[in-house]
């Protein structure tokens, strides 16, 4: 929410230098999110994609919190973009193996509404923040990577039945073949 403002306001850098360099962001998405969502459902188990996605984002914190430049943003923009990119693939794949199958549609509209509700919050929550630390938009990334260490810490308390189902499947067919 506070990038642009970041960036403007406390690094220096023009609006145009800044969409130049966070146009990064999306290019993600677009050419890795088929791969990476196919490397996430085979190879790994949803809760640790997720801690992985945090993880980078919280890379992406330390690099925002130390910007100095646009290239600055560039990098920030594609670490960040990638660890947003397989938590946006985990998430609700992971929760709607919880979910009887029908009502997965009213329980991913409920999912969106408490999302959206929350990053409202914590839009207004944060600029408050912020305004109280001394209007110093640095803060965000600070106040980002506390939430990042938290949403690891319950990302690591989950569990993926269905890999874990799917991995002891893929050893008994490999011992019974011999």
């Amino acid at each position: 929410t506070f990038i642009v403002l970041f960036a403007v306001e406390a690094v220096g850098i023009t609006s145009s230098q800044f969409g130049n360099s966070w146009s990064w962001f999306p290019l993600v998405s677009l050419f890795f999110a088929i791969p990476m969502g196919i490397v996430v459902e085979k190879y790994l188990p949803k809760q640790w994609a997720l801690v992985a996605g945090y993880a980078m984002a919280l890379v992406g914190c330390g690099i925002g919190y130390f910007a100095a430049d646009a290239d600055d943003f560039v990098s920030l923009a594609m670490i960040f973009g990638t660890g947003m990119l397989i938590c946006n693939l985990t998430q609700k794949p992971f929760f709607t193996e919880f979910i009887p199958k029908d009502i997965i549609g009213q329980v991913a509209g409920t999912y969106n509404i408490c999302f959206a509700v929350g990053r409202t919050i914590a839009a207004a929550g944060g600029g408050y923040l912020i305004k109280w630390l001394g209007s110093d938009y640095r803060m965000i990334f600070p106040i980002a990577f506390g939430a990042g260490v938290i949403a690891v810490i319950i990302a690591m308390t989950l569990r993926d039945p269905r890999f874990e189902a799917q991995r002891l499947a893929r050893k008994a067919g490999a011992a019974a073949c011999g």
